[in-house]
């Protein structure tokens, strides 16, 4: 039997059963860390929020390494809905150029059709002198075997001309620059008692001089002779048109004499 060679250091029941416990608790500890390691692993696999879960006295290098985040999925939603609004914002702006810029594009159209209606005078209008509508008058009562005409305008491409037929009805009278002749006789095929007089066609250089004078002095130079028609109204013998290259028209009244009644300006 050997003996304590250490007195001091007696061998006794307490300090065998400290030794003990102290080799009992490695186990422990070891169950431990497997158990908070796993829940770490669950929580990252599992997607969504993050929480440290372990036993008393782990911290994150007992985890492996894990650490928490909370709330970054929130944050990102949150940030993806200012997004979203903003972008809506953008569309709604832009929306609102477009529709300012077709505004914009509807007003520009309105004034090129306002310059486009300024300039009223066809570019095509034939001949419109005293001459060339005696011309035309002379044709469209050859063509329909009328007793003479009521009306001579200078029209796109052509010239109409009413004229009264023998048993008093009207017909319409188209002829084109080329000379090319269209009739129509009017609905109304009854003849009309208060039916304006026959023009005078050898006064179509005088009412022609008459109408350009007045036209020319309320303003409207540089005109043509575009309409000439007999008036059946008290006091009124011709009623004759003028037109500017600018667009603006005269209306012009003449009595038997050719003397001007009056003259109206017409700016449209």
């Amino acid at each position: 039997m050997t003996e304590n060679m250490n007195p001091s250091t007696p061998e006794t029941p307490e300090t065998t059963g400290a030794a003990a416990s102290a080799g009992g608790a490695r186990p422990r500890r070891a169950r431990a860390l497997m158990m908070g390691s796993a829940a770490a692993a669950v929580l990252i696999l599992g997607g969504g929020t993050a929480y440290a879960l372990g036993g008393p006295g782990m911290d994150g290098d007992d985890l492996g390494g894990v650490t928490a985040e909370s709330g970054s999925d929130g944050g990102d939603r949150d940030a993806d809905d200012q997004d979203g609004t903003d972008d809506r914002d953008d569309a709604d702006d832009a929306d609102d150029r477009d529709d300012a810029d077709d505004r914009d594009d509807a007003d520009d159209a309105d004034d090129r059709d306002d310059a486009d209606d300024a300039d009223a005078r066809p570019a095509d209008l034939p001949a419109s002198d005293a001459a060339s509508m005696r011309t035309v008058a002379d044709q469209a009562i050859a063509e329909t075997g009328a007793e003479g005409v009521t009306t001579i305008e200078v029209v796109s491409g052509g010239y109409e001309i009413e004229v009264r037929l023998s048993d008093g009805t009207e017909s319409d009278v188209h002829i084109a620059a080329d000379g090319t002749v269209t009739v129509r006789a009017e609905d109304d095929t009854e003849a009309d008692d208060d039916a304006e007089p026959l023009l005078d066609l050898a006064q179509l250089p005088a009412i022609e001089t008459a109408a350009l004078d007045a036209a020319s002095a309320e303003g409207v130079a540089d005109g043509v002779f575009t309409e000439i028609s007999s008036s059946d109204d008290p006091g009124t013998a011709i009623e004759a048109e003028v037109l500017a290259g600018d667009g603006t028209g005269a209306d012009v009244e003449l009595d038997a004499a050719l003397t001007v009644l009056s003259t109206d300006i017409d700016e449209d």
